[in-house]
């Protein structure tokens, strides 16, 4: 009999396993150990382990999708508001619109970190290095950023 045609107390006895299954994973037994205990393959425990982790998972994306969404609606709901004084010019709601619009934008991922390359072949070629203070290092640094080939 194909999984498709199981009948539902087949599916429920499988939905039982696998909360098993996952209970005594969190309780730390290795699934040799699970399946032994509930007399399925080590294969099998380890299979509705992740099928249990991955509906967790899912379910917690899609909670998180619903709350960004809200959170959009509460963000376009406060810019509808302003918009009009913003088209107006008062400085108050323009400087509460930036915000408005950082936080959509955080929100959407859209201001994501920029990835800054470290460049660790950086060499100081004045041997004197260890005697500059503070403000030559940092110009040396400096000047050593801008055209790393002039030192």
């Amino acid at each position: 009999m194909s999984r498709k045609d199981a009948s539902p107390g087949q599916k429920e006895s499988a939905a039982e396993r696998r909360q098993q299954s996952m209970h005594l994973r969190k309780m730390g037994k290795s699934y040799r150990a699970i399946g032994k205990e509930l007399g399925i393959s080590e294969a099998q425990a380890h299979r509705d382990v992740v099928f249990v982790i991955k509906s967790i998972t899912a379910l917690t994306q899609d909670s998180a999708r619903e709350h960004q969404a809200l959170e959009l609606e509460r963000l376009e709901m406060a810019m509808s508001a302003i918009a009009s004084s913003v088209e107006k010019g008062h400085l108050q709601a323009i400087d509460r619109w930036v915000r408005l619009c950082e936080s959509r934008r955080k929100l959407l991922g859209i201001d994501a970190p920029a990835k800054q390359e470290i460049n660790s072949a950086i060499a100081f070629n004045n041997d004197n290095y260890q005697t500059m203070d503070a403000a030559e290092l940092s110009r040396l640094y400096t000047a050593t950023i801008r055209d790393p080939g002039t030192n």
